[in-house]
């Protein structure tokens, strides 16, 4: 299982399939994803989800306090489930990814 799964679970969150869709989509280092990307991920593994109800997820887990909203200038929002360990974002100038860096 997922460190965010657990975590979900941990906290008594409720997990539809939609759900769990939507916080295995988002797993893993580095992951900076945009709703949309992570909507075309989640069709992918669960054809029938609707980006309304990726939307709305997104926000229940940033209202837990499970996954942070990262904005950069001018960009999309993105969503990183990094939310208990400190760290910072380096973005990329020319494609504007994002990176995790770690204090130590």
């Amino acid at each position: 299982m997922s460190d965010l799964l657990e975590r979900l679970r941990g906290r008594g969150w409720r997990m539809t399939a939609q759900r769990r869709v939507v916080a295995e989509v988002l797993d893993g280092d580095h992951v900076h994803l945009t709703a949309d990307e992570v909507h075309a991920r989640a069709v992918s593994r669960l054809p029938e989800i609707s980006r309304a109800t990726v939307y709305n997820t997104l926000g229940e887990m940033v209202s837990l306090g499970e996954v942070l909203e990262v904005s950069t200038d001018r960009r999309a929002k993105r969503y990183d489930p990094n939310a208990h360990q400190p760290h910072h974002h380096l973005v990329c100038a020319r494609c504007g990814a994002i990176r995790d860096v770690h204090p130590a």
